[in-house]
C-alpha cells in the first residue's frame, strides 16, 4: 500500500508539473482600433475555443505540457486570419492582444494581402500591384505584363494582352475582379486592334494567379485564374499618369457617417500609333482605346454590404494602309515582299459592364454573397483591302555588284481582304455564394444562373490573282477563296454549383491543409452534365527549413462559350461537348535568407490528359476552332521561380519554364504522291506526274501553344547614393511557336517560328516625396511624382508575329513574316496624391 501511494503521488507530481492550466485572455480589434465582436478564438490541438464580448475582449482557460508551445487561431471571416504559437506560462494567466486586418475579398479570408514570403497553393503566386506602376510596357496592360513574367505562362506578343498557360490557349484562362467574371472581345483579330484589358493597375489592391490545380470554387476553365481584388479606400487619392502612349486617371476615397461609402473612379487612354509606326507595314494609323470604371461599395449595416461596378470600353482601329516592304529568308536565299495598298480598314469593339453584389454577414461564422452582373458585347470588323505585291529574290553574294538588290522575279500579283463582320452578345449572371467556420474547417458553395444572347453575321472573301491568273488557277473568272458568309443566332442558359471544404490540421508533424470539392456544369445547347471533382494538398513541416510541400489533382472541364461550337465557315455544332484536362500538380516551396535578404523558391511539374479537344488555329490573337472534340492529347512541363530581393529593399524574380504539348486528331491522315522516279511531288518538283501513292496518319502533333522553353526575368535596381532614382527591367525568351499554311490542316503545322526575344528598360526619378516637403509648400500636397524614361524592346529584335503566305504563278506558296514593333523610346509622367 505504500508503494502504490508512493507512486500515486509521483504520478500526480508529474502530471502537475507538466499538465497544467494556463489562463490566456486579450482584447482583439481592427487596424482602426474598434473593439471586434464574435471573433472565433481556435486550439486545434486541444479542439476548443470562445469568442470575444462587445468589447472585444476573450479569456479562455487551457491544460498544457510544460515546455510544449500552444497554437491559437483567430479568424472572422472578411478579415485576415491570424495564427499564433506561444510557449505558456503554466499556472499564470497571460495577456495576447490582436489586431485583425480587412481582406478586400469575400472569400478570402484566410490570405493575407500583400505578404511577398507567405506560403501560397498549388500553383498560386502572389503579386504586388505596386511592382506594375513603374513597369515598361509596351500594350498598356501593366497587369498582365506582369503575369506574362511567371513561370508556366508564354506570350510572343508585346502588343497583346492574351497569355497561354501551361499548354492552353488564350480561352482557357479565368480573370475575376472581385469575383465578377470578366470576359474579353471575340472578334478581335489582330493585336493592333487589340485596346486596354478589363483590370486597372491604378485601381489595383491585390493580384492572385494561379497556372493550375485550382480549387472548385473556381470556375470551368482548363488552365488559369487570375483573380483581382480592387482597393477599399480608406482616405482621399487619387493618381494621373501621362505619356506618348496614352493618359490615365483615378480617384479614390471614402465619404459618409464612419466612411461606411468607398468609391474609386479610373479612367484610361491608348493609343498605339506610336509605337504601329514602327512597323513595315506604312500607313495611316488611328487606334483609340478608352476605358472607364467605377468601384463603389456602400456599408448599409455592419453586417451588411452592397458593391456596384460599373465599365465600359470603347475600343476604335482606323488604319489606311500605304505599303510593306518585308525581306526574309538567310544567305543561300533572301527574299522580299513589296506591298502597295489600296482601301482601308475600320473596326469597333465595345463592351459595356455592370455589377451588383450584396454581402451579408449573419454571424461571425458565415458570409453569404449573392452576385449579379450582365455584359453587353457589340463589335464590328470592317476593311476592304487590295494589294498589289512583288515578290522577289534577293542578291545576297557580298561580291556580287548587285548585293541587295533584284535577281529574279519571283511572282507579282494582287490580293483583295474584305470583310463585313458584326457580333452582338449578352451575358448575365446571376447567383449567390456561401462561405461557413466550422472548427477547423472552412465550407464553401455557392450555384449561378447564367444566360448568354449571341447575333452573328460573318461575311468575308479573299482573292489572290497573280499575274494576270487568278490563284489557283482554275479558268477565265476570278477565283473567291477563302469565302465566309452565315448568320447565326444562339441563346442559351447554363447552371454551375462547387462545394468545397478546407481543413487544416496541426500535428507534431506539421501542418497539413486538405481542400476537397467539386464543380457541376450544365449547359441547355448540347444538355450535357459535367462533375469535375478537385482536390489540393498542403503540408508544412516542422523543421528549421521553411519547407512547404504541395499536391493537386483533378479534372478541370471547360464547356464551350460560344465560339467554340463555330467552325471557320461560320456553322455552329451544338453537339460540340466540353473539353477536359485531367490534371496533377506536384510542388514545392522553399523561403530563405541570403544574408539579410529573403527569397522564396518555387519549383512545380505537372501533366495534363486531355480529352474531348477541340483542334484550333491561332490568327494573331484570334483563336478560330474546329468545331469537333475529334482529339486527344497531352501537356506536361517544369515551372521554376527564384523571387526575392536580388537588390535589397525590391522585388526581383527569374522564371524558368519547359512545355511539351501535342495533340492527336482522329481520322486525320494526307496522301503522299511519287512520281516515276520515286522522288515525292512538292510544289517545286519538275516532275508532277503521280505513279504511286501512300497514305499517311500524322498521330501526335505539337499543339499551337507548344512553346518548349521559357525565360523571364523581372528586375529593379537603385543607385545606392541616391535611392530616388530606379530601374525597371523586363526580359523574355522563348523558344518559337509552330506555325503552317491557312489550309485547315492542323498536320501542315510543321514550321517553327523563330524565338521570341525582348528587353524593356526604364529609369525612373523621383521628382517629389510629399513626406519630406515643408508643409507649407505647394508639392507638399502631392504624394510622389515619378518622372520615367522607358526603351521598348531596347535591343531592337525584329520578332515573328505570323505569316502572310503568298503564292506565286506555279502554285507555290511562300510564307512572309508579319513582324512585331522595333525599339521605341516612351517617357511617362506619374502623380500620386
Amino acid at each position: 500500500m505504500r508503494r502504490l501511494a508512493l507512486t500515486l503521488l509521483l504520478t500526480f507530481t508529474v502530471a502537475f508539473a507538466y499538465s497544467q492550466t494556463v489562463d490566456l485572455k486579450g482584447k482583439v480589434t481592427d487596424a482602426k482600433g474598434i473593439a471586434m465582436e464574435g471573433v472565433t478564438i481556435y486550439v486545434p490541438e486541444a479542439k476548443t475555443g470562445t469568442v470575444t464580448d462587445k468589447s472585444g475582449r476573450y479569456n479562455i482557460s487551457l491544460k498544457s505540457e510544460k515546455g510544449k508551445p500552444i497554437v491559437i487561431i483567430f479568424r472572422f471571416l472578411g478579415y485576415e486570419e491570424k495564427t499564433v504559437r506561444i510557449l505558456p506560462a503554466l499556472g499564470k494567466t497571460q495577456s495576447l492582444d490582436i489586431q485583425m486586418d480587412e481582406v478586400s475579398g469575400m472569400l478570402d479570408s484566410t490570405e493575407v494581402i500583400g505578404d511577398k514570403f507567405k506560403d501560397t497553393r498549388v500553383g498560386e503566386t502572389k503579386l504586388d500591384p505596386k511592382n506594375t506602376q513603374m513597369l515598361p510596357s509596351a500594350s498598356g496592360n501593366a497587369v498582365t505584363d506582369l503575369i506574362k513574367l511567371l513561370p508556366g505562362v508564354t506570350s510572343n506578343n508585346e502588343l497583346t494582352s492574351q497569355y497561354s498557360v501551361r499548354g492552353g490557349n488564350f480561352d482557357e484562362n479565368l480573370i475575376y475582379v472581385n469575383d465578377f467574371e470578366i470576359y474579353r472581345p471575340l472578334l478581335v483579330t489582330n493585336s493592333l486592334q487589340e485596346g486596354l484589358s478589363f483590370i486597372n493597375p491604378d485601381l489595383t489592391q491585390s493580384i492572385s494567379f494561379n497556372a493550375g490545380g485550382f480549387e472548385a470554387k473556381y470556375g470551368d476553365r482548363m488552365s488559369s485564374v487570375l483573380n483581382i481584388r480592387y482597393k477599399r479606400p480608406t482616405k482621399f487619392g487619387g493618381s494621373a499618369m501621362a505619356s506618348l502612349l496614352g493618359a490615365s486617371a483615378h480617384l479614390e476615397g471614402v465619404a459618409g457617417k464612419d466612411n461606411r461609402l468607398m468609391f474609386l473612379m479610373g479612367f484610361r487612354y491608348k493609343s498605339n500609333a506610336y509605337l504601329l509606326g514602327s512597323l513595315d507595314l506604312t500607313g495611316e494609323y488611328d487606334p483609340r482605346f478608352l476605358d472607364l470604371q467605377t468601384n463603389i461599395i456602400y456599408k448599409t449595416s455592419k453586417r451588411t454590404e452592397l458593391e456596384l461596378m460599373l465599365a465600359h470600353s470603347d475600343n476604335t482601329f482606323n488604319f489606311v494602309p500605304e505599303s510593306q516592304s518585308t525581306t526574309t529568308g538567310a544567305f543561300n536565299q533572301i527574299l522580299r515582299l513589296s506591298v502597295f495598298f489600296e482601301g482601308n480598314q475600320s473596326d469597333f469593339f465595345r463592351n459595356t459592364m455592370g455589377g451588383l453584389s450584396f454581402k451579408f454577414t449573419p454571424n461571425e461564422r458565415s458570409i453569404y454573397k449573392f452576385i449579379n452582373s450582365a455584359w453587353r458585347i457589340n463589335e464590328s470588323e470592317n476593311f476592304n483591302l487590295i494589294g498589289t505585291y512583288f515578290l522577289d529574290e534577293i542578291e545576297g553574294n557580298f561580291d556580287s555588284d548587285n548585293f541587295g538588290q533584284v535577281r529574279r522575279n519571283l511572282g507579282f500579283g494582287t490580293f483583295q481582304d474584305w470583310a463585313r463582320n458584326r457580333m452582338e452578345g449578352y451575358i448575365y449572371n446571376s447567383g449567390v455564394r456561401n462561405s461557413h467556420v466550422l472548427g477547423s474547417h472552412i465550407l464553401e458553395w455557392g450555384a449561378s444562373l447564367q444566360g448568354e444572347i449571341f447575333n452573328d453575321q460573318l461575311s468575308e472573301w479573299q482573292r489572290i490573282d497573280s499575274a494576270g491568273f487568278a490563284v489557283p488557277y482554275g479558268s477565265a473568272n476570278p477565283t473567291i477563296t477563302n469565302r465566309l458568309r452565315s448568320q447565326t443566332e444562339l441563346n442559351s442558359y447554363r447552371l454551375q454549383a462547387f462545394v468545397q471544404d478546407e481543413w487544416r490540421l496541426v500535428t507534431d508533424k506539421g501542418l497539413l491543409t486538405i481542400n476537397a470539392g467539386a464543380r457541376i456544369h450544365y449547359w441547355s445547347v448540347n444538355n450535357q452534365v459535367v462533375v469535375s471533382p478537385r482536390a489540393q494538398l498542403y503540408f508544412k513541416p516542422k523543421s528549421k527549413r521553411d519547407l512547404s510541400l504541395k499536391l493537386a489533382g483533378g479534372l478541370y472541364a471547360q464547356p464551350p462559350l460560344y465560339r467554340e461550337i463555330r467552325d471557320f465557315d461560320g456553322n455552329l455544332n451544338f453537339d460540340v461537348r466540353a473539353q477536359k484536362a485531367l490534371q496533377i500538380v506536384a510542388g514545392s516551396e522553399l523561403n530563405f535568407k541570403w544574408g539579410v535578404r529573403n527569397f522564396k523558391f518555387t519549383s512545380e511539374a505537372y501533366y495534363k490528359h486531355l480529352m474531348d479537344l477541340v483542334p484550333y488555329q491561332v490568327q494573331d490573337v484570334r483563336v478560330r476552332y474546329f468545331a469537333e472534340n475529334n482529339a486527344t492529347g497531352y501537356a506536361t512541363g517544369v515551372d521554376l521561380r527564384l523571387f526575392g530581393e536580388f537588390v535589397k529593399g525590391t522585388d526581383s524574380w527569374v522564371s524558368i519554364s519547359y512545355l511539351n504539348t501535342k495533340e492527336d486528331i482522329k481520322d486525320d491522315f494526307f496522301i503522299q504522291y511519287f512520281n516515276e522516279n520515286g522522288e515525292l511531288i512538292s510544289g517545286l518538283s519538275f516532275d508532277q506526274v503521280a505513279v504511286d501513292s501512300n497514305i499517311v496518319y500524322p498521330g501526335y502533333i505539337r499543339r499551337p501553344s507548344d512553346q518548349r522553353f521559357n525565360m523571364s526575368i523581372f528586375f529593379q535596381d537603385y543607385l545606392v547614393k541616391n535611392k530616388n532614382f530606379k530601374m525597371h527591367m523586363q526580359l523574355q525568351i522563348g523558344s518559337g511557336l509552330p506555325y503552317g499554311p491557312p489550309d485547315r490542316k492542323r498536320y501542315n503545322d510543321v514550321f517553327r517560328m523563330p524565338p521570341y526575344r525582348r528587353v524593356d528598360i526604364g529609369f525612373s526619378y523621383l521628382l517629389v516625396d510629399g513626406e519630406k516637403q515643408v508643409k507649407s509648400s505647394f508639392f507638399n500636397k502631392f504624394d510622389k511624382i515619378w518622372l520615367s524614361a522607358e526603351v521598348l524592346n531596347l535591343l531592337g529584335v525584329q520578332n515573328t508575329l505570323s505569316y502572310r503566305w503568298v503564292k506565286d504563278i506555279q502554285n507555290v506558296v511562300w510564307p512572309l513574316p508579319n513582324y512585331l514593333t522595333s525599339r521605341r523610346i516612351n517617357v511617362r509622367l506619374y502623380v500620386k496624391f
